[in-house]
């Protein structure tokens, strides 16, 4: 009877914490991330959501230990030997996973030999594994499905709350109040990452040291969130990723907490980087959402100590650069840089004249060229003008037909080009195929926003195909979109219209 009810107990945490997490998700949706010293946003406790997190991932290791191989993702690489990553999980089960992992013959040696073997300098060989890096792919995709699907939630939620805002304001003759205004959600990403955790869709759904397997050096991502749903770097804020006092049953050896990764940048204004030497300004005190200024002395606490243990146990830290770039949505491309050690570290006044934490990181040798300069340069070797493209015929094939110039290049030889070459611009019909009957449109007015009463969205499978970003476009791949027609009621400026404003990016002919 006790049994039964410690499980009735915890499936009841369980349903508690799916709710809560689901519920401070939305807050933190809809009030922004602004977070205090204290790591509340707006009133949230960053904490609690954490916690809500951990018991969620604990439910799924529960679950993952039913089926017959217990681990979905690939054995991390280290001196060329394939190892169990049980020691990742950082859960109270994590020898059981190794014990009924069919590779595994030794699991008490196999959860210490991830980390140990990570101390030697031939460790920061980075094994290729085509698999791995196919499952990184579609866990990237599997998010960017989730990212948009949140943004278009929020635009449909502003549009309703704003539709709503409107009547109130005519009904009650008041004076427009703009700081009511629904406010668009500025971290969709949050709610995705979120979501894929709740729905167990995350790549690597737990920690570890050294390389990623399918992560090469060099990658790049667009946002912390990608980050997250691949595992390079687990926390959408926070510089330094670290395992904590949790995975000291995992490995009783080790000296907890110990960095996995840490984020460089440019938020810290005493961080010095000279590309295979970093001095990186521990965490703490910082305005990371302001001027990004010290404000307070740090502590050798978290974060910090995570360093400060890695460098007394000779441990690798992935490092991961954090570049502006106006082509990500966020602003930043992230680039992988490899595993850097902690050398040393020390404590002096920094710029604004707090204390804060330094140490000093050096790349580990045996590791592919930095790439992380190179990722502007590219962008910079586009021509900017159809009339700067090398071997350039013409200069627009669609004749003024498109809002955005076509052109054409040939490098190969100098063949004139084709003179009755016409260029169609829309669909032609021959004159003596009947006209098909018109079809019915949606009642919506001046746009399209709620799926039960669009009769378009309900073709399309009691959904919208498109989110209003970057000038529109698809959720998600699909065999067929019904966009809304001249029947309908919306307007040209509906967001179901894509296709019809004619080509978005610029094309061009070889």
């Amino acid at each position: 009877m006790a049994s039964k009810r410690k499980a009735y107990t915890t499936n009841n945490k369980v349903k508690k914490a799916k709710v809560d997490l689901e519920h401070t998700t939305e807050t933190v949706m809809k009030y922004g991330s602004k977070a205090s010293q204290t790591g509340d946003i707006h009133g949230i406790d960053l904490a609690y959501y954490r916690r809500s997190s951990r018991i969620l991932e604990l439910e799924r290791a529960k679950e993952n230990f039913k089926v017959s191989e217990p681990l979905s993702v690939p054995p991390f690489i280290s001196n060329g030997k394939k190892v169990v990553p049980a020691v990742l999980t950082g859960l109270k089960n994590a020898k059981k996973v190794a014990k009924e992992s069919p590779e595994s013959e030794e699991p008490n040696n196999r959860i210490q030999s991830n980390t140990e073997e990570l101390s030697s300098s031939e460790s920061a060989t980075l094994i290729d594994d085509p698999e791995a890096a196919q499952k990184v792919k579609d866990a990237l995709r599997i998010y960017n499905t989730y990212y948009l699907r949140a943004v278009q939630e929020e635009e449909t939620r502003c549009q309703k709350e704003a539709t709503k805002e409107n009547v109130v304001i005519k009904k009650k003759d008041k004076r427009h109040d703009e700081s009511e205004e629904p406010r668009k959600s500025r971290r969709p990403d949050l709610k995705a990452i979120s979501q894929m955790r709740v729905d167990g869709k995350l790549y690597l759904n737990c920690k570890g040291l050294g390389h990623v397997p399918g992560i090469n050096v060099g990658d790049h991502f667009y946002s912390r969130c990608e980050m997250m749903a691949v595992g390079l770097h687990s926390h959408w804020l926070a510089g330094i990723d670290y395992l904590g006092a949790a995975f000291k049953k995992a490995m009783p050896s080790r000296t907890f907490p110990v960095a996995s990764s840490i984020v460089l940048s440019g938020c810290y204004e005493d961080d010095v980087d000279n590309a295979m030497d970093v001095v990186y300004t521990g965490q703490g005190g910082n305005d990371l959402l302001g001027k990004k200024h010290q404000i307070a002395d740090q502590v050798m606490e978290k974060g910090n100590l995570a360093l400060k243990n890695s460098m007394d146990q000779d441990l690798p830290v992935r490092l991961i650069r954090g570049n502006k770039t106006k082509k990500s949505y966020t602003g930043k491309v992230y680039t992988y840089d490899g595993l850097y050690k902690v050398k040393k570290y020390w404590a002096e006044k920094g710029k604004s004249g707090f204390t804060v934490y330094k140490f000093l990181l050096r790349r580990m040798e045996g590791q592919s060229v930095l790439t992380t300069d190179q990722v502007h340069f590219v962008s910079g070797n586009i021509p900017s003008q159809p009339s700067e493209l090398r071997g350039l015929a013409c200069a627009d094939l669609s004749n003024g037909k498109e809002r955005i110039p076509v052109p054409a290049s040939n490098v190969v030889d100098k063949v004139p080009f084709a003179p009755n070459f016409r260029y169609l611009a829309s669909n032609e019909v021959d004159k003596n195929l009947p006209d098909p009957i018109p079809a019915k449109g949606c009642n919506c007015k001046g746009g399209c926003y709620d799926v039960k009463k669009c009769s378009c969205a309900a073709l399309n499978g009691k959904k919208f195909p498109y989110v209003s970003l970057n000038g529109g476009r698809l959720v998600e791949a699909v065999d067929v979109v019904y966009e809304c027609g001249p029947q309908c009621g919306c307007g040209p400026s509906c967001h179901n219209r894509v296709t019809q404003r004619g080509i978005q990016y610029r094309l061009e002919v070889n």
